[in-house]
């Protein structure tokens, strides 16, 4: 089994997604690490596919309010079904304190955390 996680932010006023994909003992200690997050809990957003937009479309009052987003991904076509929803999601300050707990091994996935977080853009400021 596998997970994707993803990073939500806005970014020059649109917005961009980034996802790693995790499986074995690495989804295990980053869903060990997730754990510790539940004061930063949010209700996932349900997304849609757009077929003329070629993406899926964010269905919610905050879109960015989810920062942080944990899909199964036992198929590789679940980024093109027709509706979808995490499994759990979290707000950026959740995503903060991730950085804070993930171990060395994972310290590309902190840089990327810190650096869409901590450094906003002008657009996000």
């Amino acid at each position: 089994m596998s997970c994707v996680l993803a990073l939500r932010s806005p970014s020059h006023g649109t917005g961009w997604e980034e996802t790693w994909t995790f499986t074995g003992p690495d989804e295990r200690l980053l869903r060990d690490c997730l754990g510790q997050l539940d004061e930063f809990a949010t209700a996932p957003p349900v997304e849609q596919w757009d077929d003329r937009k070629r993406t899926r479309v964010v269905i919610a009052d905050d879109r960015w309010r989810a920062a942080l987003l944990v899909y199964q991904a036992s198929d590789p076509g679940w980024t093109m079904t027709v509706s979808i929803q995490a499994d759990q999601a979290w707000t950026a300050d959740a995503a903060r304190r991730l950085a804070e707990l993930l171990p060395d091994r994972f310290a590309d996935l902190r840089q990327s955390i810190r650096r869409r977080f901590d450094e906003p853009d002008e657009y996000t400021r």
